[in-house]
């Protein structure tokens, strides 16, 4: 399900805070894994890149990408500090049976509307700016404004604005492969196309995961409080 280097997701709980409004994101990698416990080198704040101070009992949301191309989540605290040669924080692992599955990350979409800037690979049309229908990490659908068709074309280039709830805004780059061209029945409605990512750095993949899945938590809660 993991491995050592894998990077986990971390958002601390302070106490009275639900975890699902929590802002403030760290990243850790898996430097060894011990009976009911995980050992991560000290986290650092992904906005700020500074390596963020823990004491012992301090608790944090965590999640990351299992090798099966699933989001996993679960609860876990600091359980103690090791100040040897090498620095790290360990955390408990409540167990696989207390892990959340959230999504299949290549196969999953959530609905979104994000702005996107569409170019040609060899400068054969005209670049032209539009908005998701929906997203993964694995692709997106975007719809197709009056006057621009991607028929006939296997890759295009594309820019995507992705605002994240800590509210960071990232330009995602990524070389895409038109899926299928949808053409839309009704003179209202617009055409749409389905596009896979084909070139698109981990950590810029990890950034649209990380979207999904804090849209999918935010659906939670609201479903929950309704």
């Amino acid at each position: 399900m993991f491995s050592i280097g894998d990077t986990f997701h971390l958002s601390p709980v302070e106490q009275h805070e639900d975890p699902v409004a929590g802002n403030t994101k760290y990243r850790a990698k898996l430097i060894d894994v011990k009976e009911g416990l995980f050992v991560i080198d000290p986290p650092v704040n992904e906005d700020t890149k500074k390596t963020g101070f823990f004491t012992e009992g301090t608790q944090f949301e965590v999640w990351f990408v299992g090798k099966d191309g699933a989001v996993y989540s679960f609860h876990s605290e600091v359980k103690r500090i090791q100040r040897m040669k090498l620095k790290a924080l360990l955390i408990n692992n409540p167990g696989r049976e207390h892990y959340t599955r959230i999504q299949r990350r290549d196969y999953v979409r959530i609905q979104a509307s994000l702005d996107v800037a569409v170019h040609s690979v060899n400068d054969e049309f005209p670049p032209f700016v539009t908005s998701t229908i929906d997203v993964s990490g694995g692709g997106m659908a975007i719809s197709l404004p009056r006057g621009c068709s991607l028929h006939g074309y296997r890759e295009i280039i594309a820019w995507i604005s992705l605002h994240l709830e800590d509210e960071s805004i990232h330009y995602i780059n990524s070389r895409c492969r038109v899926v299928r061209v949808n053409q839309s029945d009704k003179k209202s409605t617009r055409d749409s196309c389905s596009l896979q990512f084909k070139q698109i750095g981990e950590h810029d993949r990890q950034k649209i995961i990380r979207y999904c899945f804090e849209q999918q938590r935010h659906s939670r809660l609201e479903s929950r409080n309704r």
